[in-house]
């Protein structure tokens, strides 16, 4: 487990060269110490056009709904809105916002920044799946890799470790968004391949008539 301490002053250093991104969001800090927040596609508006929020727990606000109103119960999900600016006053409260924006994420930065980031198999995952999800171990590799590719690659801001698939390196400007164990999301989605997978495998085959 990594201590917070440990986690803001990796944030705090970090501060130090931003502006960064972390997923769709950018940090800037400026001379006076303060932090802002806003999305990265809004870098270059001008802060009057924003609305502004100066508490780090407005993230869960922003983040919990997308531009459309839909719920995001996966917060990697590349849908965050636009629209918006936080000004903090400092790397704690950073840290608090970061948190709730992407879960983890810090934590993760720094387990892997410190070569203590444990990587879990896909295989793994599977196999520990009990009750109606135990039907996720049956999924053939060329299901999980499709899986991967759309639910992971294409739907998720997050690195998958534990695959094989090529994903985008992150660049000197981001802190990564790391993903060290599929998520129960994916498990779920998993399951329903492997059922489908297993009716087509089982299904009769059409009479000469049809």
């Amino acid at each position: 487990m990594i201590a917070p301490s440990r986690i803001l002053s990796l944030l705090t250093e970090r501060l130090r060269s931003a502006p960064f991104h972390l997923g769709q969001v950018r940090v800037a800090a400026g001379s006076d110490g303060r932090v802002e927040l806003r999305h990265r596609d809004d870098a270059a508006l001008d802060s009057a056009e924003l609305q502004s929020f100066h508490s780090p727990n407005h993230a869960r606000e922003i983040a919990q709904y997308d531009a459309a109103g839909e719920y995001r119960p996966l917060k990697g999900t590349p849908n965050l809105k636009r629209g918006w600016r936080m000004d903090l006053t400092g790397p704690e409260e950073t840290r608090v916002a970061l948190d709730i924006f992407y879960p983890a994420a810090l934590a993760l930065w720094a387990a892997q920044t410190d070569d203590r980031l444990r990587i879990i198999p896909l295989s793994q995952t599977l196999e520990r799946q009990t009750g109606m999800y135990r039907y996720a171990r049956t999924i053939s590799p060329e299901g999980a890799r499709e899986l991967t590719r759309r639910r992971c690659l294409e739907g998720c801001s997050r690195r998958p470790l534990w695959s094989d698939l090529p994903s985008p390196a992150p660049g000197p400007d981001e802190i990564p968004l790391l993903c060290p164990e599929a998520c129960s999301f994916f498990v779920a989605e998993a399951r329903v391949v492997a059922k489908t997978e297993f009716e087509a495998k089982t299904a009769p085959p059409p009479s000469a008539g049809d």
